[in-house]
């Protein structure tokens, strides 16, 4: 029988085996591959690739290429498929191992080089953690991580690379950008503590698609297996201007000034408790600045018709906490066996409560009936992903089932009763676990905040009203134009960044030491609060609301009476490293938002043919100022740091 060296899945998808047996070519629609290795590596074998490639097993839309590697022989199972309406491959890869490692690494698609690229989105595995580059890179050549979706635009294509959401074992693209080639690109999974035996991949799909924005939608419809709940109410946080100087009679002033002001008491339903109530981290009992107890607190909110909420995060245990000096069998351990700290954050450091012990399962479970019965409705639990910092645990579980290991026995504690925010959620857990995950980064009320955040929002507009309930993080807008507040700026937080060896006056050349958090400009707080607006997902205040002026007031009144839009569609993404132009379905319509990113005056169009829009006249969001759209073409002139966010009745076009 013929060496079969090339099969073809459908008229134009089909693999080619390599003459020297060492590599394969994908030929996609608009797009080949070449030169595409099979990799592995281990904590005793340096990265390598496999040898030998043999096409085997051919059949209608399936191919298997066998291999052979130093950590054991390699089998590529490559099936015909579908990614939305376009045509895909699924690369799943087993290895066959008759030794036991620390770790394995194993990769389907490895050491491809991409050239001529136009740009590169990645994705972060939890908060934040996106990235858009515009190709050629002209600034220092960076490598990249990917988790989940990674997308590579050329002139007329796309490259879709994707692992499921929900995962056993942790999976990555990673690769090296010089100018407009990708380099060394892999798509691997890996494995911790593998016994010998077989370890299969988690399956990469790989699609070459004309329409990006489909591509990801199509991968986040077919992620979405729980049913969201309905809108969630607004909510204010205390974290962003209190921080851990947060008291009870702050978190009460801002409950009272919501409960009188006309409009913030329609909409604004939760009170949250961020970090700061608790005597430490690991030790969740209030400390002397809630002096009514949390439980007396949760009467009083609920009397004020709000519903309480509270932060907790459920596995750090700080040094000085009873869990960590009594109970040190809970703890995640060293790769030598011993607790350590593993969680560091604003330099503070916390031991990690081990989630697989069923001692640890139960201390989670008491903790969260116990606030719940106060009657807690809502939690925000945070620095979920540091959970996975700790090299080993006592049940050797598949590093990204952990999220399930830390949240499973919380929502049985809380099961009808409260509502979960996953803070730092680690979205390999799946999309079941948690109602509301963090999408974007931390905010603050600053212009460089804004930007950092703007990227993850944009990357991550498939998850929302789709996957998850996606929060951008706070709704804040005090600064120099919206606050009479004679404390603002005194509260100057990332002092504890310097070291005693520091010289230099500066963090990163943008902002000082000494600045705080709070001296975004009016113009500025409506790009932060519009993007809140186009998220379509989480709305929760977090300033000191009565130090706030009548524009402060006026910018956060229409940011929470704002009926709530569907999923947004950057329609830039894949052009830019800041999203500019915006599209959002609404109930009565549809909204568009335009973002002058840059540092001069900007003329912005977004043209609505494209997306089957006929408009003639519109509404400014922030003014009530009438609109006319000529042309079907939303045009603006734009000053720096500032936006225009519009609101289109259907019935008015």
């Amino acid at each position: 029988m013929p060496k079969i060296t090339a099969f073809t899945f459908n008229p134009d998808t089909s693999i080619t085996l390599a003459a020297d047996g060492n590599s394969y070519t994908l030929s996609l629609p608009g797009l080949t591959l070449p030169g595409c290795r099979i990799g592995v590596a281990s904590d005793s074998q340096a990265r390598s690739f496999a040898t030998d490639l043999k096409l085997t097993g051919v059949r209608a839309g399936r191919a298997r290429i066998t291999a052979r590697s130093p950590l054991g022989d390699l089998t590529l199972d490559i099936r015909a498929t579908r990614l939305g309406r376009d045509r895909a491959l699924s690369l799943k890869l087993s290895l066959a191992s008759e030794t036991a490692h620390r770790w394995v690494s194993i990769a389907p698609l490895a050491g491809v080089t991409l050239r001529r690229a136009t740009h590169l989105l990645t994705h972060g595995r939890s908060m934040g953690g996106c990235h858009l580059w515009a190709l050629p890179n002209t600034e220092a050549d960076p490598d990249f991580t990917s988790h989940f979706q990674c997308v590579v635009s050329f002139a007329s294509t796309r490259l879709h690379l994707s692992h499921r959401l929900r995962q056993s074992h942790v999976s990555t693209m990673t690769g090296s950008i010089k100018g407009a080639t990708i380099s060394g690109l892999d798509a691997a999974t890996r494995f911790e503590f593998p016994a010998a035996g077989k370890r299969i991949a988690e399956p990469l799909t790989v699609a070459a698609v004309r329409n990006g924005h489909d591509a990801m939608i199509a991968w986040g419809d077919a992620q979405a297996g729980a049913p969201l709940p309905e809108t969630q109410p607004v909510g204010w946080n205390s974290w962003d201007y209190y921080r851990w100087t947060v008291s009870e009679d702050a978190v009460l002033s801002n409950a009272e000034f919501i409960a009188a002001d006309p409009i913030l008491s329609k909409h604004v339903k939760r009170i949250i408790v961020d970090d700061g109530w608790q005597y430490c981290y690991g030790e969740w009992e209030p400390n002397s600045l809630f002096p009514g107890g949390m439980g007396a607190l949760a009467k009083r909110l609920r009397k004020m018709g709000f519903v309480p909420g509270l932060w907790m995060c459920p596995t750090v245990a700080e040094p000085h906490s009873r869990l960590a000096q009594w109970h040190t069998h809970m703890l995640a351990q060293s790769e030598g066996g011993d607790p350590c700290l593993c969680f560091e954050c604003m330099r503070r450091y916390g031991f990690i409560l081990d989630p697989t012990r069923a001692d640890s399962k139960q201390w989670l479970f008491d903790l969260f009936q116990r606030y719940v019965g106060m009657g807690y409705g809502y939690f925000k639990i945070d620095f979920l992903a540091q959970t996975l910092k700790a090299p080993r645990f006592h049940r050797n579980v598949p590093r990204a089932t952990l999220m399930r290991e830390v949240i499973t026995p919380i929502r049985q504690a809380i099961e009808g009763r409260a509502a979960l925010l996953g803070c730092g959620y680690v979205y390999d857990g799946g999309n079941d676990l948690v109602q509301m995950v963090r999408a974007g980064s931390d905010i603050h009320a600053t212009w460089q905040e804004t930007r950092k955040n703007a990227v993850s929002l944009a990357a991550r507009f498939w998850a929302s009203n789709r996957v998850w309930i996606t929060d951008p993080d706070f709704a804040v807008c005090r600064g120099p134009d919206t606050s009479n507040d004679p404390d603002r700026g005194r509260l100057r937080c990332i002092y504890v960044m310097v070291r005693p060896e520091e010289t230099r006056r500066s963090f990163d050349g943008k902002r000082y030491w000494s600045e705080g958090f709070d001296s975004i400009r009016y113009h500025e707080a409506q790009v932060l609060l519009s993007l809140v607006t186009i998220n379509g997902g989480a709305v929760n205040l977090s300033d000191n609301l009565p130090t706030l002026n009548a524009r402060g007031l006026d910018l956060l009144r229409r940011t929470v009476a704002a009926p709530r839009g569907g999923a947004p569609l950057p329609l830039d993404l894949f052009e830019t490293t800041l999203v500019s132009r915006w599209l959002q379905p609404t109930p009565a319509g549809f909204r568009t938002l335009l973002i002058n990113w840059g540092e001069t005056e900007q003329e912005l169009t977004l043209d609505l043919a494209p997306h089957g829009i006929h408009a003639v006249a519109a509404r400014n969001f922030w003014t009530d100022e009438p609109v006319v759209i000529a042309g079907n073409r939303v045009q603006a002139r734009l000053a720096p740091h500032s936006c225009q966010l519009l609101d289109f009745d259907r019935q008015q076009n």
